[in-house]
């Protein structure tokens, strides 16, 4: 998410110019004098400088009319696109420098050795911002918190930094003219993944609320998972929400969040006058979750969720012929795949992630290592 930090300053020359002719000038004359803080103003706005550190304020004049972001999850990275609409009221044009903030990537998934140095550059790969038909350059700096003060940055990050709050900032300066002004950011982020929970990404979205009226007019979030996909989103954008599925899928409430199942299209979130209080916050759910202890509407015994969960061919000669049948059919169910068998079809079907489709046939079905491997250990209890 874009976010505003400083007025009238430029990457080349960061020297703090005070306004001439005015109240204001002569107060913050008197408050350089007296307290040896630089300041910077111009027209009502103003930026702090300690030692170099820039500090993130809140504008005053800039309008975020609309902002579109778009994420298409591949396998292991998403290509993330968000188009920016402001406003700018005055008839004047404003020199503005703003920033795109980027948590950290994950966790502790990426493998770090205890003194090992990663940069972010890694997981956030060709990062552009385009104004105007143009592409501008940008400096990257890096804060302790997404409201502390920004400091020069490599981008360099330890698997220590994995529990705390840093963000990395991509800073640069843009002239909004009069009237209605388009930005565009693209970039690629590289997944939090494992076996189990899947991939996970996260968007700083509050930063939003830190533009003219605390407000964006228009917001729209699509995300395209691929294929068959299940995952839960943080529900943060309130009741008046519109949720809903381009293409084949379904959309369920469960304590907070939002499970969404999909098997062909995206999901599609909009929201007016909204006011960002929360950040995005989206991960999927596995094959090996959607059987989870949480999701256990079936009451199945516990060797048979363990098995479901993890995939495994644990204690497989203390389950029932029954379930053992319905392990076995389990993947297929999670393809789409429409049972013959009446009571295969009317077992999956009380589960909100089963779409039954009849054009699936099982030869279209494949499968990976972990699941042909599954079913054959079924297959020999089965005997």
């Amino acid at each position: 998410m874009m976010s505003f930090f400083l007025k009238d300053f430029s990457l080349n020359n960061p020297k703090p110019r005070l306004p001439n002719g005015n109240l204001l000038g002569l107060i913050l004359v008197l408050l350089i004098l007296c307290c040896k803080i630089e300041f910077t103003s111009a027209n009502d706005g103003v930026y702090f400088t300690n030692g170099g550190v820039i500090f993130p304020i809140h504008e005053t004049d800039i309008q975020l009319k609309s902002e579109h972001l778009h994420f298409n999850c591949l396998q292991n990275e998403a290509e993330i696109s968000i188009h920016f609409s402001f406003f700018n009221p005055s008839d004047k044009a404003k020199k503005v420098l703003v920033g795109f903030q980027a948590p950290l990537p994950g966790g502790g998934d990426f493998h770090f050795s205890e003194d090992e140095v990663k940069n972010i550059n890694q997981f956030i790969k060709s990062f552009k911002i385009l104004n105007r038909g143009e592409i501008l350059p940008y400096q990257l700096k890096k804060a302790e918190c997404k409201d502390c003060p920004l400091k020069d940055s490599k981008g360099e990050f330890t698997a220590d930094d994995f529990n705390s709050e840093i963000v990395f900032v991509y800073l640069f300066e843009i002239t909004f003219q009069p009237g209605e002004n388009n930005i565009h950011h693209s970039y690629s982020m590289l997944a939090h993944n494992d076996i189990y929970t899947g991939w996970h990404y996260d968007y700083i979205l509050t930063t939003g609320a830190k533009w003219a009226g605390s407000q964006i007019e228009d917001f729209t979030l699509s995300i395209a998972p691929g294929k068959n996909s299940f995952f839960r989103i943080a529900d943060v954008f309130g009741t008046n929400a519109d949720w809903s599925i381009t293409g084949i899928g379904k959309i369920f409430n469960d304590r907070g969040e939002k499970r969404v199942r999909i098997l062909n299209g995206q999901l599609m979130v909009k929201v007016k006058n909204f006011t960002p209080r929360s950040d995005i916050s989206f991960s999927s759910i596995g094959v090996s979750g959607f059987f989870s202890p949480m999701f256990n509407q079936a009451n199945l015994p516990d060797d048979v969720i363990h098995n479901l969960m993890y995939l495994s061919g644990h204690n497989l000669e203390h389950i029932s012929p029954q379930h053992l049948r319905m392990m076995r059919n389990y993947i297929f169910a999670t393809r789409g795949f429409r049972f013959q068998n009446r009571e295969l079809l009317d077992f999956f079907r009380q589960f909100e992630w089963y779409i039954p489709d009849p054009n699936v046939t099982s030869d279209q079905i494949i499968l990976n290592e972990r699941e042909k491997e599954f079913i054959d250990a079924i297959r020999k209890a089965e005997k």
